[in-house]
């Protein structure tokens, strides 16, 4: 016997966020506070959270009905509007990991559908002009991004990005710091303590499911940086990609440029190999992972085809950001 539809009532007020086009709605802060718009009373919107105590299905019953993968877990409807995810934390409103890489790739999902993307990113702003940075977790992306903000750019992202190919848009989130940044920022000295104790703990398999990596919210960047301004949107100019090796800049072809964005452009949120979403398309043929797959791919031509030079960067030292104002001048 099919489980009965789950009442979206209950659940109190609703948020409303407009990420560049894509509404959102949750009982619970979800997405950053930039997002935030009145509510769309004439719309339904795209994707609904909906956070706290529900009623677990016994089974898998039709995609507009429900489908669940565990008990904490419902999803219902991602083929259409608008999507609903239900989700039991362990802790009141806290979201674990698991979860949160699951709704970025829901999100990512839903831009594909737009014809938009998120591609893994750094990106600073000079004028209307965007240059994203483009490298490998742990290559110096953020510390990059800090020290051009240091010279005057302006910021959009320190990781993750949207893209229509081009143009480019804020995904705002907190910026991840470890001792070296804060070092760099000159924060207090309770505020060093507090990312060297976050860093030690991201080591810990069980403590760190808690207790995260210190998060900077961008709005709290003019604390540390004099006149540094959030863009939401830019035109692409310039593609980066950073590598250790001799100091030095040189020009990449779009094939290698390509090859490349396969490679890192979807660092930490690739759907396709997501345990839920692999179930979920197994039982409703969606998502099409293969026509997504290709149309992020040309998603990233266009990204190649909008820039105006393709360069790699390389350094020993993590001094990408002295290399970075040079290629302007190509």
């Amino acid at each position: 016997m099919a489980s009965p539809k789950m009442s979206t009532h209950g659940f109190g007020h609703m948020i409303t966020y407009n990420l560049h086009g894509l509404i959102l709605k949750s009982n619970v802060h979800i997405c950053s506070s930039h997002y935030l718009v009145e509510d769309y009373l004439s719309s339904e919107g795209d994707i609904h959270v909906y956070v706290g105590n529900f009623p677990t299905p016994k089974e898998i019953v039709s995609e507009n009905e429900t489908f669940f993968w565990r008990p904490r877990l419902v999803l219902r409807n991602l083929s259409s509007k608008p999507s609903i995810i239900y989700y039991k934390p362990h802790i009141r409103s806290r979201f674990g990991r698991k979860f949160r890489k699951l709704f970025s790739e829901i999100l990512k999902l839903k831009f594909l559908e737009m014809d938009k993307t998120l591609l893994h990113s750094a990106c600073v702003v000079n004028g209307q002009n965007a240059i994203l940075i483009i490298a490998p977790a742990e290559t110096g992306k953020t510390l990059t991004t800090l020290r051009l903000l240091k010279q005057g750019y302006h910021f959009l992202s320190d990781d993750y990005l949207l893209t229509d190919g081009s143009s480019v848009f804020s995904m705002i989130n907190g910026l991840t710091i470890h001792s070296y940044h804060a070092d760099f920022l000159k924060f207090s000295q309770i505020k060093k303590l507090e990312v060297k104790i976050r860093d030690f703990i991201s080591y810990l398999p069980i403590i760190s499911l808690v207790i995260g990596e210190y998060k900077l919210r961008a709005s709290e960047l003019s604390k540390f940086i004099k006149n540094v301004k959030i863009i939401d949107k830019a035109k692409i100019s310039k593609l980066v990609f950073l590598e250790y090796g001799p100091e030095g800049i040189l020009e990449i072809d779009t094939e290698e440029a390509l090859r490349r964005l396969k490679v890192i452009g979807n660092a930490h949120i690739h759907p396709w190999e997501n345990e839920i979403l692999l179930q979920y398309a197994y039982y409703f043929n969606y998502p099409d992972f293969e026509k997504m797959r290709a149309k992020e791919y040309e998603i990233y031509k266009r990204v190649i085809n909008s820039s105006e030079g393709i360069y790699l960067i390389r350094s020993r030292e993590r001094n990408f950001s002295k290399l970075i104002p040079k290629i302007e001048k190509y």
